[in-house]
């Protein structure tokens, strides 16, 4: 998940307090709030942090993205004040917009493009312009890449900002949630809290009365809004035999606080339930506690005597502004009772479970749901006891032809020369959706920053033989981090019929190498042997240092593979020379390839090779007897932690 943050900078010195105090007190008193005294409850709090030339205000009422907010006290605050203000807003990292006030007016405004353009309302030039009457000294570089660079993600364009215009960089990349919150620590030096309330507390802020009332979300959803139960409200919870087993059921009360709960569990005997785990009110207060489950009957029971249940909303009403929206969601949130009931797979197979939850007084209800016990008998190796069966169905899926090629550098341009091999193999119907993640660090004065990604689609039907694949690959050979390319029915299509993946990954480590994957649906024997023939040219030419090809239900990513993914193996070091000369990154029924660092690692009269070089190729039949001979070069999830500490 991205950032999500806003935060308005006003170019004055640490003694207009007041003045700002008496803007926002305007601005609050349109909406018929009133200032909080000494521990009142606040319903819009602002910070305010002081500085040498600049003022920073960080905005309850924008941070769920409301521009008006932003414009409109900003404009307030350039007025009053008769300073230049800016705004920030920040929205899921991908979108940055900036605005500039100037005498009670908007005077510029700047939204970043998602795929990389320079803004919608005129270029870059003009922008900067806008503001350079603002920059104190910065690099004049740093301003106008601010409007014109582009960048992975959006907030990495504050650091420029703050560079040209003097300002504190942790000032922009702010916001009062996360002051609030204290997720970035304590508020700074020079911070100030202001606060209001409403003169009449709003009608979903006002608790219940009665005894409680639980309801499921659905049944909430029903009696409130009129909204039929889906047919289909949640999928089985799958589980590893042996393993731990999780369900959960979030309810609300509708009524009044109260005390005490029970909580019964009834299924098949194929989970040993343990304990419970009852969340009161907002997940993110933390205020939960745990029991052990008993059997009593027919069901696993837990009590809860001392447990407070929160009161419910007195009304539902939802309100207009997004602020208030914002506190009527949290509101509501805060009226749960959530229940995650554990225990241990003692059986393969699918089951029903019912949780039922009672308070002491009043109404209580239940859930049924589904649990899917599997197997992990035949996963890899290194792969935990505990690992969990979804990270294991690509393997067993083999509806795809996929490979994986690790290259030395110098040598990627003959990547063209596997993917020439079965290009027959991939559709030419529909699109094909190509993105480059330029990974080269550009440096603006002191700051070092990197490109957003830039996506085009065009038609699939000869893409090897055409000057857009030929551009990707050179794009890669110049030092792209990562390349993509996607077969597709259209534009915005998820369905994936083939991929392409070329680099080390989006922000690859230092000392890496590429890799070349691919991912065909239904690929023939025919392209799996043309495939095999062309990576055995390359290995015999040295300039493999590992390759597999077999057949799975997902496409490897340059940085972490289906196989590593089961074995606790998560991408960031995998990339490195380090790792790809001494670790597989994965093995299957089919083929594998040994570079001379690896083969090194092996006893390869046990593995019955073909020689090519210094390389290896080895069919693999029988993967559980390939993984044996080759366990010193496979790797464990300890091996990964220790190689990504070093990194």
């Amino acid at each position: 998940m991205g950032a999500f943050f806003t935060n308005l900078q006003v170019a004055v010195g640490p003694n207009r307090i007041e003045a700002v105090r008496a803007v926002l007190d305007a601005d609050a008193g349109r909406d018929g709030m009133v200032p909080t005294s000494a521990g009142e409850k606040a319903d819009r709090s602002v910070i305010v942090v002081t500085g040498a030339t600049w003022l920073s205000v960080y905005d309850e009422a924008s941070e769920s993205q409301d521009k008006g907010v932003l414009d409109r006290v900003g404009k307030a605050l350039s007025k009053a004040l008769a300073a230049p203000v800016f705004s920030v807003l920040i929205h899921d990292s991908d979108l940055l917009r900036l605005a500039l006030y100037e005498g009670g007016k908007r005077t510029d405004t700047f939204e970043s493009d998602p795929a990389g353009a320079s803004g919608k309302r005129g270029g870059s030039e003009k922008h900067a312009a806008a503001w350079r009457h603002l920059a104190t000294g910065g690099s004049d570089d740093a301003l106008s890449s601010v409007f014109g660079g582009g960048e992975l993600f959006a907030e990495a364009a504050l650091p420029m900002l703050a560079l040209a215009l003097g300002v504190d960089e942790g000032r922009l990349n702010q916001g009062q949630r996360y002051l609030a919150e204290g997720s970035s620590g304590p508020l700074p030096d020079g911070s100030i809290v202001l606060g209001w309330r409403a003169n009449q507390r709003p009608a979903w802020d006002v608790p219940a009365e009665g005894p409680p009332c639980l309801e499921t979300t659905w049944q909430q959803a029903e009696r409130v809004w009129g909204l039929p139960r889906a047919e289909v409200t949640s999928y089985p919870e799958m589980a590893a035999l042996g393993c731990r087993v999780q369900v959960s059921v979030t309810t609300m009360n509708a009524g009044g606080a109260s005390k005490g709960l029970v909580v019964e569990v009834c299924s098949d005997d194929l989970v040993e339930w343990r304990k419970v785990q009852v969340v009161l009110g907002r997940p993110q207060r933390e205020k939960w506690i745990e029991r052990p489950l008993a059997r009593e009957g027919d069901a696993w029971v837990a009590r809860f005597p001392d447990a407070d249940l929160p009161p419910g909303q007195a009304s539902h009403d939802v309100p207009m502004s997004s602020a208030a929206m914002m506190k009527a969601m949290h509101a509501r949130s805060a009226t749960q009772v959530h229940v995650n009931v554990i225990g241990i797979g003692t059986r393969v197979g699918h089951a029903a479970v019912t949780i039922r939850l009672t308070p002491t007084v009043g109404t209580g209800t239940s859930e049924r749901l589904e649990v899917d016990i599997r197997s992990t008998k035949g996963r890899p190796l290194r792969a935990p006891a505990d690992v969990h069966p979804k990270e294991l169905g690509a393997l067993s899926d083999r509806s795809r032809l996929v490979a994986l090629v690790v290259l030395e550098p110098a040598a990627l341009a003959r990547a063209d020369e596997a993917l020439a091999a079965i290009a027959s193999a991939f559709p030419v119907a529909g699109k094909v959706r190509t993105t480059n993640f330029d990974g080269t660090p550009r440096t603006i004065g002191v700051l070092s920053t990197r490109s957003a990604p830039r996506t085009s689609t065009g038609a699939a039907k000869g893409f090897f033989a055409g000057k857009r694949w030929r551009d990707l690959l050179d794009a890669a050979c110049a030092g792209a981090s990562l390349l993509q390319a996607e077969w597709v029915t259209d534009a915005k299509s998820m369905d994936r019929s083939a991929e392409v993946f070329i680099g080390a990954g989006i922000i690859p480590p230092p000392d890496s190498v590429p890799a070349v994957t691919l991912g065909v649906r239904g690929a023939s024997a025919d392209a799996e042997s043309a495939l095999v023939a062309a990576i055995d040219v390359l290995a015999r030419d040295g300039v493999v240092l590992q390759a597999f090809v077999t057949r799975w239900g997902e496409t490897p990513a340059v940085d972490e593979t289906p196989y590593e993914t089961a074995c606790g193996v998560r991408g960031l070091c995998t990339t490195q020379r380090e790792w790809a000369t001494r670790w597989l990154r994965g093995l299957g029924p089919g083929w594998l390839w040994l570079g001379r660092d690896l083969r090194a690692h092996v006893d390869a009269a046990a593995l019955s090779p073909t020689v090519l070089g210094d390389s290896l190729r080895i069919e693999i039949a029988d993967v559980f007897a390939a993984e044996n001979a080759l366990a010193p070069v496979l790797p464990a999830a300890e091996d990964w932690k220790a190689a990504t500490l070093r990194s």
